[in-house]
């Protein structure tokens, strides 16, 4: 009896831990007690400096069943502390966009992505992500310039 109320527990506790690492990972929900406003400085402060980086737009084909069902178009700014940054992130765009779009075609082959009404804050967060793994240098922030979507008829075989 004993074993199989341990079994149970360890059991919940993976299936919990799955299940939370899932939401709060992939989907990229916020955390619930982690407070976006907690590091706020001196509001007097002056903000600093930023330079600001335009990768061409990235256009890639989001299938369902096999098919092209839309052509999504991002174009996208990189923000930067200062020159040398936006330097090293211009000498790298190719590889840059490369990841980008490996992120977005990764993004998109998901269900839920298509479900979400406010899917704009997750798809900045993977391109951020994406985007300090690419280039050595600090990326303050992933700015969606533009955004559009040509639905694409569905073809029959």
């Amino acid at each position: 009896m004993l074993r199989i109320l341990l079994l149970c527990l360890v059991v919940l506790l993976v299936a919990g831990g799955g299940t939370a690492g899932w939401w709060f990972g992939l989907r990229g929900e916020p955390f619930p007690f982690a407070s976006a406003h907690a590091s706020e400085g001196d509001p007097t402060e002056s903000a600093p400096e930023s330079w600001f980086v335009e990768l061409n737009p990235l256009t890639f084909p989001v299938m369902r069943d096999g098919q092209v069902r839309e052509l999504v178009t991002y174009v996208v700014q990189l923000e930067v502390p200062d020159e040398a940054a936006e330097a090293a992130v211009k000498a790298r765009a190719p590889a840059l966009r490369d990841a980008m779009l490996s992120e977005l075609h990764g993004l998109y082959a998901y269900r839920f992505i298509h479900e979400r009404s406010d899917k704009i804050p997750l798809v900045k967060r993977h391109l951020h992500a994406a985007a300090q793994r690419e280039v050595s240098v600090d990326v303050r922030a992933v700015l969606l310039k533009s955004l559009d979507t040509r639905p694409q008829q569905a073809r029959r075989r």
